[in-house]
């Protein structure tokens, strides 16, 4: 790691700057979203998170990170560390299984892995971006130390001691978000593919091409399945992990119906569409694709027989561990749980401008590396551009919804109604008027005193309201779910005005009733 710092100083650096100037805003940024709040109430769901969810790499990370309370910025400041650091140590990793690659391959990696706009939904969740950010890093550490037991390059004991590590850190990453699981999937997968690469390269018997690669696989797929199992373990022995969070499709849709939605949402990945962004990883796929199929008319693919299966079964199998979490569930998961998407995009990205680069020579890798780097640049430029928006939209969104929370705590003080904490009661909903410029996404630009309403019950933007000014304002309003006093303050809320109304709150001796809507 030492040397590899050293050799490509200047690309590391690079990968730095690109981290910290893309999030450095919103990692100082004081937005108070969905869950922030209630860590900074002093709630870190134990609960929920453990006993829910099974995320126990996540609350102890959160733990350990917020000693004495909820700091903003020191998960912000940790946050650009460890994603920084996890970024670096990816190129570090790509490096090692490449046998390496020119320096300026490696920026491009880290532009195009952290520019990716799905993250932003991940990190709008500012309380958990710092442990999020960890487990990438250790699940980076994970696959380094996996390359060195591949190779043997040590003694028995040191494989032992890092086979260890490296396993433990994954079950980590695994402990802190389920879709760490299929993030590993996709990392192995493009590790795998570098490997069989390095193997075509050294030997031109593709008998043991082919019989060193399966080895290399089997050694992956024990290290996830030993990691799993761990993982699995620890959520029986602990009784974790119980919720229903992940709705498996597969049990309750018709299978056609779901294989079309899996190949929808692969689909949308490849064309930039929605939730995602740019045009990398089908650009990519396609240079990939062609020059090795002119290699094997020509006779120059350095793939033979068993081998060149091998390799086009990995290259799907990038995109198969990429969208992995589809697979098992039956279902498309939130957009902030896609974010192996990131990976694989920036991986194939950049595999396919190195193999046009080393083409370059001959016309089709002229022509493929001047066609790649354009299309590569439009998507980048694109992906900067649609993260940056998410940002703002999320910076919008807040300074509108503190307006009002700032309003309503004005008016309910005034009535005498903050003077002692008692139950309080939203009736409907108030949606952030953004700006032409903005663009939702998820709960980017959801207000909290919209998140999640139902229109069956007027009060159930209720909680998410109160824990919003309480965090925003150091109120002590009590969120209380007792249906009769959510009928009484219903049965209030006909006889208030609308906000922006002075009329729009009502401050009794036991209840306090604010209505934002119809």
């Amino acid at each position: 790691m030492k040397r590899f710092i050293s050799e490509k100083r200047y690309s590391v650096i690079l990968s730095v700057a690109i981290t910290v100037l893309l999030y450095y805003s919103h990692a100082m940024s004081t937005n108070i979203g969905i869950d922030a709040e209630q860590f900074i109430g002093g709630d870190y769901g134990k609960e929920w998170l453990l006993n829910g969810l099974g995320r126990f790499g996540f609350y102890y990370s959160s733990r350990l990170i917020n000693i004495g309370g909820y700091n903003v910025y020191l998960n912000g400041l940790l946050f650009l560390m460890f994603f920084s650091a996890a970024t670096v140590i990816w190129c570090y990793v790509l490096e090692k299984f490449s046998g390496g690659w020119n320096g300026p391959l490696y920026p491009l990696f880290s532009a195009i892995f952290v520019s990716y706009p799905i993250w932003m939904n991940q990190f709008y969740f500012s309380h958990q971006q710092a442990s999020m950010t960890i487990a990438l890093f250790l699940q980076s550490i994970s696959f380094a130390l996996l390359f060195d037991v591949l190779e043997s390059r040590c003694k028995s004991k040191t494989v032992v001691v890092k086979v260890v590590i490296s396993v433990l850190f994954a079950v980590w990453a695994f402990g802190t978000y389920q879709s760490f699981a299929g993030m590993h999937l996709a990392c192995a997968a493009a590790c795998l593919m570098l490997y069989l690469d390095v193997l075509a390269e050294k030997t031109e018997d593709h008998k043991e091409v082919h019989k060193a690669f399966w080895k290399a696989v089997l050694i992956f797929a024990i290290h996830f399945i030993v990691s799993f199992i761990i993982y699995e373990v620890i959520l029986k022995v602990f009784n974790w992990g119980s919720s229903d969070y992940l709705s498996f499709g597969w049990e309750t849709q018709p299978f056609s119906k779901v294989v079309r939605r899996i190949f929808r949402d692969l689909q949308r990945a490849l064309l930039g569409q929605r939730t995602y962004s740019g045009y990398i990883l089908l650009a990519g796929l396609v240079v990939i694709m062609f020059i090795r199929i002119v290699d094997i008319v020509r006779g120059e693919c350095k793939f033979k027989g068993a081998a060149l299966v091998d390799y086009f079964l990995i290259l799907v199998g990038n995109l198969l561990a990429m969208i992995s979490l589809n697979i098992v569930t039956g279902n498309i998961p939130a957009t902030r749980a896609r974010f192996m998407v990131a990976f694989t995009t920036a991986f194939i990205g950049t595999y396919a401008v190195n193999l046009a680069y080393e083409k370059r020579e001959q016309l089709i890798g002229k022509c493929s590396f001047s066609v790649l780097v354009v299309v590569v640049c439009i998507s980048l430029f694109m992906q900067v551009g649609k993260l940056q928006k998410l940002i703002y939209t999320n910076d919008v969104c807040n300074s509108q919804q503190y307006e009002v929370g700032s309003d309503l705590v004005s008016l309910i003080k005034y009535r005498g109604g903050c003077e002692n904490p008692m139950p309080t009661f939203f009736i409907g909903r108030w949606e952030a008027p953004l700006n032409a410029a903005c663009e939702k996404s998820a709960q980017i630009g959801e207000s909290s005193f919209a998140y999640r309403y139902d229109e069956s019950d007027k009060t159930s933007g209720s909680r998410r309201s109160a824990l919003y000014l309480n965090a925003a304002f150091g109120t002590e309003f009590i969120n209380v779910e007792d249906e009769a006093m959510k009928a009484r303050a219903v049965e209030i809320g006909t006889t208030l005005d609308m906000y922006p109304s002075d009329g729009c709150v009502y401050v009794g001796d036991d209840i306090i009733v604010v209505k934002l809507s119809e």
